[in-house]
């Protein structure tokens, strides 16, 4: 922009009366007008705004005045003038009257060129009103033709007029402290909006994306959540399931109670058995793929879809809730615009759970002397191997070694703790890469962006790795009217993940406490799963080494999981009338997940089925191998491929200042064919490439028991055909820009529902209305700028697709290597689709000149024809039957609040989330018959779906140390019947295992080029069951042994008084174990606050990276995991983590930091 036009604007925005007074003196004779302009200029200040093409046909002026007003020299000068003038402001606007009718006649009749002529442009009167996104009119907005220096200013109701204006020309619209719009002439619809440019303000004026129409928040019923890009990029992760946990209002992550392999629910639960994946649109397409192939840098937005009037327009597949992804875009007349982003994330090394080995020690000595080892020490079937504690002992008593020795050996086990060298060999701190370059930019008539991103991680788990390609973009064109848009879009992603982490377990028992799995010089030893006199003899030394050493397992291990997936789409849109477009979009995506696991000869689990299915010809000596040298190769592949087509009219006008109608009504049809096997390939060499036949059908002769067995295979093949149509129709009126109802229906139709054709379709439905309060000219709250009031109502849905109305069978081998088939569904005609009802009151508020803003909605949900049980007698060759058996209802709060507590140049700004949410089972067929099944997660009518059920604690037995329930009221030992016998008083109903209340607060403090943010998130409400001991797990060796607990266990009379730690028995009792690890004595509440994540950004002074031709560049550092503020666990607990505790092999997320920088060329 030049300088003098930054000056005329700037005067243009000044206003003054003064100008009236001031006095003008001119002396001209037939100069011409513009000269006369310039000197009336420099005396008064007033601008005078008109093109050259206006002033050619202006005839000179001579004008003497002295003193004269500034209206009196104007009279003069316009006088025999074929123009017209109007003051506005400190500025004169000057142009061409409007000629009369007999003018335009008698021009006509002489055939002027200067009235319709050929070669003339036509020239035209505009009227527009000018709001911002509210709604509210901007008074004294700036409407510029754009090259040229007519402009005129809008009055009190945002309404301006400009005469004269040509058919090509462009609109430029401007406001202070609002972004600059252009808009040609032949596109104006009556109400142009501006968007103000202070990002504080921005959440007042989002446009959020439905994945159908892209419509300004403000404007719509719904209710919805809106990511910007600022805050998707605040956490680092590589997916963008991480980076929106935490932060996004309504969504919660919850792992271990979300029903679904994202973690995350949407206002909690909307289904019992049924897929509880929330609908994912990518670019206004539904995503099949796995929602880790997508490159979250690529992402601009994302818009959650939440109530019915959000997200019904996606029907049936809606009721989870919608999470809408718009990737980033070229603009129009745009230059090549260059981004690079790159970021490393480092770990600490994971702290695994301690052990006892004293303990341990300790209790293998008295299940010794109880005899439990007699049989294994015995056992010349299965040759099971011994602890070396168990060893030792077994020498003692048979006068092997002596009591000294035997206590010297264990006493130097005993300083021994396997957790050392699994920290030092099996985990590592996780590094995280990140690089992600993409270009954009435009011409007149076109817009492309391109990008490529790469990342790569190495896992905590030693060999575990994760690397991604992904290349993604898109191109615009559109033709010179203005009529045609042509969209075109490709993503490509690749990933190989290796899982190649060995769980350190000998046999089919967990890893003792004490167990070396490394000499001095760091090479492997063995933990074995016989006994070495066993592997000694067995085969005559003509079998494979048969140890086992985990060591090498891990390094040996080969497990990969790879997946290719792309798609690409086209969209055609073409304008037929101002208010009416018609848009078809069409997408075909493929996707391939390869899951490889070899067992190269060398790992124990090959060397170990060879040997199994080995024997010695008698004769010759020599091996016979039912199983073949070489690998065994599991392979499994799972490919989809996806079509999807729509084609919609697009409705979007407005009849005069009052009226505003915007409408979609279309037709989609979606088709998904996916396909897999699984393959189980023996005798596998890649060099030289081979494999060996085997014979699956007939058993043969193990070596170690002598007993019959097939050789495994798992082999099979599933296949699954997935067809949708679908009609719908949308539309949202707004009267007076403060009035706003919206409807929608949808209709769909699958191949998966019912047998006859009206079952296959759903209707669903949903209707809202909005008043925007503030807007009244009753309203005169001057602190409040905007309180809008939002009702809606509607139904979306859900499907179930592991039922069928079709019979489903799977076919099969049995053990004897016949072929058999089982049911796996039975045929349900009337099968029906899920149906979910909602209704949200809502509120939008701004207050304090917007600097504190946000949203509350109520929401109530019911669930209806949801997948459930219901038993059958057992005549019909089945116990129970699923179907549309089940009711689920729900109810919550969602509050968003934004606020801006300091500006300048030290800025304090916040934002919080609060949640609530709980749902009840209001019908479900089958009733507990037992305390146990209340205890099994079988849903319960009248309780949420994921209760905490507990037995009735009694306390310890002071004499035996026994845990002690309850049986009909009274105090019990009997555990069979505690947990056999139907009696709910002697149950606790602790509460909800999933929090029900939940949110976040982000501060962000910023002070010139740098900030500071902290994101603290909670949760109260939920109770958790505490581990403790298992003592028939640990003793057979299945279950963790957790030394804390074990040693505070009751071991005298008196002890019931500090502990409540069972005292160990022998034999052990699973029913006493079950009803303590079930009692109600372990449970914890859930509640916690923790420090989420601080991250600090420094935004570069740009004048020191002009070399570099950088026009922005920003470094940042996250740390993320911090840990907890606060819990109200009783132990100190952390909720979250907790579940891990005793797995030490699945590891709960340890605490990172990330460093990084994006720059823009």
């Amino acid at each position: 922009m030049k300088i003098s036009t930054l000056f005329i604007l700037l005067a243009v925005m000044h206003v003054s009366a003064a100008g009236y007074a001031q006095k003008i003196t001119l002396y001209e004779k037939n100069s011409p007008l513009s000269v006369v302009f310039d000197k009336i200029r420099e005396q008064t200040g007033y601008d005078f705004l008109v093109s050259s093409r206006t002033l050619q046909n202006s005839k000179p002026v001579t004008i003497r005045v002295a003193q004269a007003e500034l209206s009196q020299v104007l009279e003069q000068l316009f006088q025999g003038q074929t123009l017209e003038y109007t003051i506005q402001n400190k500025a004169v606007v000057v142009s061409e009257k409007e000629k009369s009718i007999l003018d335009r006649a008698i021009d006509a009749f002489a055939g002027s060129p200067t009235v319709g002529g050929p070669n003339e442009i036509q020239q035209q009167t505009i009227t527009g009103r000018v709001t911002d996104s509210l709604g509210t009119p901007l008074e004294n907005a700036t409407v510029r033709i754009k090259e040229t220096n007519r402009a005129t200013f809008t009055n009190k109701n945002g309404e301006f007029t400009l005469r004269g204006v040509e058919e090509d020309a462009t609109l430029q619209i401007s406001f202070l402290g609002y972004t600059t719009r252009e808009i040609p002439v032949t596109s104006l619809t009556g109400t142009i909006i501006l968007h103000r440019t202070n990002a504080q303000l921005q959440e007042a004026e989002v446009i959020v994306n439905t994945g159908y129409q892209q419509l300004p928040k403000e404007r719509a019923t719904g209710s919805f959540t809106f990511v910007d890009n600022k805050l998707l990029n605040r956490n680092p992760g590589v997916d963008l399931i991480s980076r929106l946990s935490g932060v996004t209002n309504g969504l919660l992550y919850d792992d271990a109670n979300s029903g679904n392999t994202l973690g995350i629910n949407i206002r909690g639960k909307s289904t019992i058995f049924a897929n509880t994946i929330p609908l994912i649109v990518l670019d206004n397409f539904p995503y099949v793929g796995d929602i880790k192939n997508i490159n979250v840098n690529d992402i601009q937005d994302v818009t959650i879809l939440k109530d019915a009037a959000a997200a019904s327009i996606w029907g049936a597949r809606a009721s989870n809730g919608v999470i809408v992804i718009t990737t980033k875009k070229g603009k129009m007349n745009q230059p090549l615009k260059v981004s690079l982003t790159a970021n490393v994330t480092i770990s600490e090394k994971p702290a695994l759970t301690s052990t006892s080995t004293s303990d341990y020690i300790e209790m293998e000595k008295y299940l010794f002397d109880q005899g439990f080892y007699n049989y294994r020490l015995s056992d010349t079937y299965n040759h099971p191997a011994i602890t070396p504690v168990v060893q030792i002992l077994a020498d003692q008593r048979d006068s092997l070694i002596s009591a000294d020795e035997a206590n010297r050996q264990i006493d130097l086990l005993k300083g021994y703790n396997v957790k050392d060298e699994l920290t030092k060999y099996w985990y590592q701190r996780s590094v995280a890469q990140q690089y992600a370059l993409n270009l954009s930019g435009g011409g007149s008539h076109h817009s492309y962006y391109l990008s490529g991103g790469w990342d790569k991680d190495l896992s905590n788990y030693v060999n575990n790795s994760y690397n991604r390609l992904s290349l993604n973009g898109s191109n615009t064109f559109t033709t010179a009217n203005d009529k045609l848009n042509i969209s075109t879009g490709f993503q490509y992603t690749q990933s190989t993940t290796s899982n190649n982490f060995q769980t350190p377990a000998p046999g089919n028992s967990n890893l003792y406490p004490y167990a070396k799995l490394v000499d001095e010089n760091g090479h492997a030893l063995s933990l074995d799963k016989y006994k070495a006199n066993f592997m000694d003899t067995i085969g005559q030394g003509k079998l494979l080494d048969w140890t086992y050493r985990p060591l090498d397992e891990l390094r040996n291990s080969d497990n990969t999981v790879k997946i290719v997936d792309y798609r690409f789409d086209l969209g055609v849109n073409y304008k037929i009338l101002k208010w009416l477009n018609v848009d078809a979009k069409y997408q075909y995506g493929k996707g391939t997940t390869t899951y490889r696991n070899l067992y190269g000869q060398e790992t124990f689990y090959a060397r170990d089925l060879i040997n199994t299915f080995s024997s010695i010809n008698p004769n010759t000596r020599e091996v016979i191998r039912a199983v073949p040298l070489g690998g065994i190769l599991n392979l499994q592949n799972n490919e989809y491929t996806s079509q999807y087509g729509r084609a919609a009219f697009n409705i979007n006008q407005t009849f005069g200042f009052d009226h505003q109608l915007s409408a979609i009504i279309g037709s989609e049809i979606r088709d998904i064919a996916t396909n897999g096997f699984v393959n189980t390939i023996y005798g596998y060499n890649e060099l030289p490439a081979s494999v060996s036949p085997v014979d699956f059908v007939n058993q043969y002769t193990t070596i170690i028991t002598g007993g019959q067995r097939q050789i495994p295979d798992m082999s099979n093949v599933t296949e699954l055909s997935e067809r949708y149509v679908s009609l719908f129709a949308n539309a949202a009126y707004t009267f007076k820009q403060k009035y706003i109802w919206s409807a929608s229906a949808r209709k769909d139709g699958t191949n998966l529902i019912g047998v006859n054709s009206n079952q296959k379709w759903n209707p669903l439905w949903s209707t809202g209305l909005a008043w925007i309060v503030n807007k009244e000219n009753f309203f005169h709250v001057n602190t409040m700028n905007l309180l809008k009031l939002r009702v809606t109502y509607g139904y979306s849905g859900n499907i179930d697709k592991s039922v069928s109305a079709l019979l489903v069978t799977s076919v099969g081998r049995n053990a004897l290597g016949q072929r058999d088939a089982f049911i796996v569904n039975p045929p349900n005609p009337n099968l029906l689709w899920e149906k979910s009802g909602q209704i949200n009151l809502g509120a939008d508020f701004a207050l304090f000149d917007s600097r504190l803003n946000g949203s509350l909605d109520y929401y109530y949900k019911k669930g209806v024809d949801l997948m459930g049980y219901t038993p059958l007698a057992p005549s019909s060759g089945l116990t129970q039957f699923k179907g549309n058996n089940a009711n689920l209802s729900g109810k919550g709060i969602d509050l968003a609040l934004q606020s801006v507590n300091i500006k300048g140049r030290l800025a304090w700004n916040s934002s919080l989330n609060f949640n609530y949410n709980t749902n009840t089972v209001t019908n479900y067929k089958i009733k507990p018959t037992s305390n146990d099944q209340y205890l099994g997660g079988i849903p319960i009518t009248g309780k949420p779906l994921y209760g905490v059920f507990t037995y009735k604690w009694a306390g310890l037995d002071p004499e035996t140390g026994d845990p002690q329930g309850y049986v009909n009221g009274e105090i019990s030992k009997n555990y069979s019947q505690i947990t056999n016998s139907l009696s709910p008083r002697d149950l606790i109903y602790n509460g909800p295992s999933v929090p029900p209340i939940f949110g976040n607060l982000i501060n962000t403090f910023a002070y010139q080029n740098f900030s500071l943010s902290f994101n603290i998130t909670y949760h109260f409400g939920s109770y958790f069951k505490r581990k403790s001991i298992d003592y028939n797990s640990v003793i057979n060796k299945y279950g963790y042994f957790t030394g804390n607990d074990f040693e505070k266990r009751w071991q005298q009379p008196g002890d019931e008084k500090s502990t409540d730690v069972p005292s160990l028995i022998y034999p052990a009792d699973p029913s006493r174990d079950g009803f303590y690890t079930n009692s109600s004595v372990l449970v914890e509440k859930g509640d916690l606050i923790r420090l989420n994540d601080i991250q600090i950004n420094y935004q570069l002074n740009l004048n020191s990276a002009k070399a570099l031709h950088v026009t922005n560049l920003n470094v940042f550092a996250t740390a993320i995991n911090l840990g907890l503020l606060w819990t109200a666990s009783k132990k100190g607990l952390d909720p979250d983590k907790y579940q891990y505790l005793y797995a030490p092999y699945n590891l709960y997320q340890p605490k990172t930091i990330t460093i990084g920088f994006k720059a823009e060329f």
